[in-house]
């Protein structure tokens, strides 16, 4: 459930992210999308990942302790366990959806599935390495309502 002034927290936080470079652990796809969730209702549905990594290898190796292989397979394992649910083909995407992208622009380091935020605009949003990408929603592989 949302708060009631999800809107306003959510525009803010987009707003803080703005400029923050992409960091490990500070402001990866898992941890800015995650942020915007909770912003938008309180629940937090990575505390089980948080804090627990520094970089790539150690991300990585968070993924392998609970058995999951790629990063769609996190973004699945976060969602399931939530209120939230992933939209069917053909549905509207929305200001605040949580979706997941395959995208090379955001970082050499990086590139792969990738979780972003759709803004007011119907843009998705990504923590890239000079801080917010944006990337058409047409790029993306699976949307998520919050």
């Amino acid at each position: 459930m949302k708060y009631i002034t999800w809107e306003y927290k959510l525009d803010q936080y987009l707003l803080s992210k703005k400029d923050i470079p992409f960091s490990w652990r500070f402001n990866d796809c898992v941890t800015f999308s995650t942020g915007a969730i909770e912003v938008m209702s309180g629940m937090d549905p990575a505390f089980f990942i948080k804090g627990k990594y520094e970089d790539k290898i150690s991300a990585f190796r968070i993924l392998s302790r609970f058995k999951l292989r790629t990063f769609g397979e996190v973004v699945s394992k976060i969602f399931k366990e939530t209120p939230m649910r992933l939209l069917d083909q053909g549905e509207m995407v929305m200001y605040g959806d949580i979706v997941l992208a395959d995208i090379e622009n955001i970082d050499k380091s990086i590139s792969g599935a990738t979780a972003g935020v759709v803004d007011r605009d119907g843009i998705t949003m990504f923590p890239g390495k000079d801080g917010i990408v944006k990337i058409p929603v047409t790029e993306v592989e699976g949307v998520w309502r919050v």
